[in-house]
């Protein structure tokens, strides 16, 4: 399991027991992606069978606004694309970190992948 909330995270893997593994992770930040997946391919006995990609946000920001906010030169702060890069690039991300270590498995190759998405997805 990964989630940016340590604290819950934590918790959680705790009452679900010793068959879980938590690790905190931004799924933005492909870094931090691909030392989930080396853990839990590591945790797993040199195995991954399963991707569940439920990762989401829903932090908009109007393309349109007429008063966007400036840096110190007077020029347009860069857009917030947070959504895009959890909604979309670590899907994607984490689709080809998948397919790498699942191809690695020691015994059958390959898995599952699941992705879910909720309206903040569209």
């Amino acid at each position: 399991m990964a989630d940016i909330n340590t604290k819950l995270g934590t918790e959680l893997s705790a009452e679900l027991g010793s068959s879980t593994l938590f690790v905190t992770t931004n799924v933005a930040f492909y870094s931090q992606q691909a030392q989930l997946f080396s853990k839990a391919f590591e945790w797993g006995g040199g195995r991954l069978d399963f991707f569940a990609a439920n990762a989401g946000v829903a932090k908009t920001q109007d393309l349109y606004e007429e008063n966007e906010a400036l840096d110190e030169n007077g020029v347009p702060k860069e857009l917030d694309l947070t959504t895009l890069k959890v909604d979309l690039d670590a899907v994607v991300q984490g689709i080809w970190l998948f397919k790498y270590f699942a191809r690695k498995n020691k015994e059958k190759k390959g898995g599952k992948v699941v992705i879910t998405s909720s309206m903040g997805g569209l």
